[in-house]
């Protein structure tokens, strides 16, 4: 991800940023970046793997960033 996407994205007016997991790559961690960032963006996972992780910590880490 490029780091100053998130910025650029927001002083063109975009709302939401979609991050999606895929093999070795994380959704959380960039979702929380992008909120720490941002003002107007509201980031989100599109797709997380359950089977990358136990339901537990699923829901840990999300409720971390919420």
């Amino acid at each position: 991800m490029q780091l100053d996407l998130p910025l650029h994205a927001e002083k063109r007016g975009f709302t939401s940023i979609r991050i999606a997991e895929g093999c070795g790559s994380d959704a959380i961690t960039p979702v929380a970046f992008i909120g720490a960032r941002t003002n107007r963006i509201r980031p989100a996972t599109s797709i997380t793997q359950l089977a990358a992780r136990a339901p537990a910590n699923l829901a840990m880490a999300t409720q971390t960033i919420a």
